[in-house]
């Protein structure tokens, strides 16, 4: 029993103590996270925690950081098995399956990031820590009367 676990252990430690995913278990890993994400999405209409600092801001300021977050916390809610999934794809030598997983999903945060990125850094991210779960953003506007 304990060359079976020493055996255990060395492979482990050959493999860097993980072990690697095959593209077809990354993408079932990376489905269901994808279905949960977007039952929070669809369900989620809370409108943030009260906060003085975003009830400062403007009515566009407030949306546009609604709208960033909407898709920072998006893109969170999927980030571990996003990298799962890119690294397999890799490994597997599946470039092509690669690229349509390398969404468009970082340059819609960089687009939402250069309209708030006059507002107070830390203010963001101290907001972005409260309210860090997919949101239906077209509800949670209309309830904070952000849309015409």
């Amino acid at each position: 029993m304990k060359r079976v676990n020493k055996i255990l252990c060395i492979s482990f430690l050959l493999t860097g103590c993980s072990i690697q995913h095959s593209s077809i278990d990354a993408l079932k890993e990376y489905s269901n996270k994808f279905g949960k994400c977007q039952s929070y999405l669809h369900e989620n209409k809370n409108v943030p925690p009260e906060n003085k600092w975003f009830e400062s801001l403007s009515k566009e300021e407030r949306l546009n950081l609604l709208s960033y977050l909407f898709q920072f916390n998006n893109e969170s809610c999927m980030s571990n098995e996003t990298v799962l999934l890119q690294n397999a794809f890799s490994a597997d030598g599946n470039e092509e399956l690669l690229e349509l997983f390398v969404s468009d999903s970082s340059a819609m945060i960089s687009i939402a990031e250069s309209k708030i990125e006059h507002l107070n850094k830390d203010e963001v991210k101290e907001f972005r820590k409260s309210y860090n779960l997919p949101f239906d953003l077209v509800t949670v506007a209309k309830k904070l009367d952000l849309l015409k």
